[in-house]
């Protein structure tokens, strides 16, 4: 991709987390000249699969950073990838923050968030905060100076016992990826000179978007006037890290239960339990995906979007060009293919094929 008048891109894009949001968004913000970071302590996992499309069965117990690197560097020649397999910790974060045009939080972890947003604003970097649980998704584009940051907004980080992971709760895989696609535009938006504040939400239910534009709080700690170190804010005090692997670990598995579950194998819970865990989807719908036939024609970046997130979800044949991850996405296509294919599910699920 060229830049203004003809200037290669050489925009440096941080991305913390590499799962359900970070996979599909640096895909989309890969270009040719560009320099995405990735950062995320955890490996590839089965029960990733269904939603953290830049993996397979084969990349099962490699490192997600390795992983990812790999594929993107393979769909878009010329890009550079850096790797950092560990954990975003509040000791180097406006270090690292400040060798970055702009920032991507995907994780699950809600200090670490408070952490990418209050680096951000120290740092002068737009950034987005991004999350998905269940069927619904939220954005939070940080722009220092203009609009509220993440810690405007929630003012400090709640219990982690207190929150729900995708490992507890459940997600369609789609969501993450509407989430994924709604923070890249935003931070394309930054990277051309129009950063835009405020926060954007997803349901999977309607297939609507609302956007809101909040104030910023004078009295915040992280942008206000007082501006104590970030390691001082609430919050920050002990190491954040990108999609922790305690809670998860710590999650209780998805087994069959008698007769609910029936006719889906046990790598197929492992792998779809995400999505078995949710009301709207549940065993039933669950094999009725399994079982679904679905034809998705075109080349074009919403069809193969499309394709791939109904083939990572289990559904049994969709037929259409194979996967390739070469055409390049961009973040409309995602949304959008992301959002057809969360409706498509939604609707085998109740069995109204």
């Amino acid at each position: 991709m060229e830049g203004v008048m003809g200037l290669e891109d050489r925009s440096r894009i941080l991305v913390v987390g590499i799962g359900g949001i970070g996979c599909p968004a640096a895909l989309a913000l890969a270009r040719p000249g560009r320099t995405l970071g990735l950062v995320d302590p955890d490996r590839v996992e089965p029960s990733n699969l269904h939603r953290q499309i830049l993996y397979d069965d084969g990349d099962v117990g490699e490192p997600k950073v390795a992983a990812a690197a790999r594929r993107l560097l393979d769909a878009v020649p010329g890009l550079r990838v850096e790797t950092f397999h560990g954990r975003f910790e509040v000791g180097e974060a406006e270090r690292t923050a400040a060798r970055w045009d702009v920032l991507l939080d995907g994780t699950d972890d809600v200090r670490c968030k408070f952490l990418v947003s209050d680096a951000a604003v120290r740092t002068g970097r737009p950034a987005v905060v991004g999350g998905a649980l269940r069927l619904e998704g939220t954005i939070v584009s940080v722009v220092p100076g203009t609009g509220a940051c993440y810690r405007c907004l929630f003012e400090h980080p709640p219990d982690p016992d207190d929150l729900p992971t995708c490992a507890q709760a459940g997600i369609l895989g789609p969501v993450a990826g509407v989430v994924a696609g709604l923070a890249a535009g935003e931070l394309e938006a930054a990277l051309s000179g129009n950063p835009r504040a405020g926060i954007a939400a997803y349901y999977a239910g309607t297939g609507a978007v609302r956007r809101i534009v909040a104030p910023p709080l004078p009295s915040c700690p992280a942008c206000g006037a007082s501006r104590p170190p970030l390691r001082e804010l609430p919050g920050n005090a002990t190491p954040a890290g990108a999609c922790p692997a305690a809670p998860d670990a710590a999650a209780p598995r998805m087994r069959p239960a008698r007769g609910s579950l029936g006719g889906l194998t046990a790598d197929e819970i492992e792998r779809y339990g995400r999505q078995i865990l949710l009301r709207e989807v549940g065993g039933a719908g669950q094999r009725r995906i399994r079982a679904a036939s679905i034809d998705v024609p075109g080349a074009d970046a919403l069809s193969e979007v499309r394709r791939t997130y109904l083939r990572a979800a289990g559904v049994g044949a969709v037929t259409g060009p194979p996967r390739t991850l070469t055409t390049p996405w961009d973040p409309a296509s995602l949304v959008e293919g992301c959002r057809a294919a969360a409706e498509d599910l939604l609707r085998i699920a109740a069995g109204s094929e």
